[in-house]
């Protein structure tokens, strides 16, 4: 993915969220419980951050948050996410497809993905063989582009996503391999970056749309669908956009 049109990397973008929410006295002192059952995980999955996040996650479920913190901590290890902070390299091929912009912030300073994904032709670029390319190009459009841009934000807890399906067609869906990939996107960002959504617009939707989110939506939390706005063709979310992220039309039209 690109950097706003400018390079053959993913994207690049953005601060506590404890800062930023209020914290209950329940909550508090399940965080102070928490931090003393993960004190063996490193700094930063044990900060007040993490833990409040993991615990709304899981409805301050403590048990269950302490599973999902645990199985996240492993997940960065295994797959070594945070090395993707400092960059990675697509095949031109899939830079020059997978496009995604950092559009800068919304009226209220948080960072805006915006990922064109009806452009995107995953189905073409596995039968090239890039399968492989193509999965661990997810670290780094999570870790290196959604998160690098809500690090490097004036408020850094959260982030605003546009996602953009003009020219998705039923060929670009009707694949299982294709299907596989994008699941695996959403079931990582869910298992390893709760509460990091603000809210998302999915805009320019078409006749295939209702069948393509059926196949993904069981990967996305209930919390998470709650923040989705769909907002169909230009004529419906120009308004709605402009007011939410000024001056947004100029980046796509």
């Amino acid at each position: 993915m690109e950097e706003n049109k400018s390079n053959n990397n993913w994207a690049r973008g953005g601060g506590d969220l404890c800062s930023a929410m209020e914290i209950t006295l329940e909550e508090e002192a399940l965080m102070q419980e928490f931090a003393k059952r993960v004190y063996d995980l490193n700094e930063e999955m044990r900060n007040s951050e993490t833990l409040i996040r993991f615990l709304r996650a899981r409805e301050c479920d403590i048990e269950k948050a302490e599973v999902m913190l645990r199985k996240s901590a492993k997940w960065f290890q295994e797959n070594d996410v945070r090395s993707y902070r400092a960059g990675f390299t697509l095949p031109q091929v899939l830079a020059d497809d997978y496009i995604c912009h950092v559009l800068g912030t919304d009226c209220q300073g948080y960072p805006v993905i915006y990922v064109p994904l009806g452009r995107w032709n995953i189905r073409d670029r596995l039968k090239d063989g890039y399968l492989d390319a193509t999965l661990e190009g997810r670290f780094y459009l999570l870790e290196g582009v959604i998160m690098a841009a809500v690090r490097q934000s004036t408020r850094r807890q959260q982030f605003v996503l546009v996602v953009d399906l003009a020219e998705l067609s039923f060929y670009k869906v009707a694949h299982m391999d294709t299907i596989n990939v994008v699941t695996q996107i959403f079931q990582d960002y869910e298992d390893n970056y709760p509460e990091r959504l603000k809210s998302a617009f999915i805009i320019n939707t078409p006749w295939v749309f209702p069948y393509a989110f059926s196949l993904v939506k069981p990967w996305i939390a209930a919390k998470t669908l709650t923040k989705v706005s769909v907002l169909g063709n230009r004529s419906k979310w120009l308004d709605t956009l402009e007011v939410h992220i000024p001056g947004f039309s100029k980046y796509i039209l």
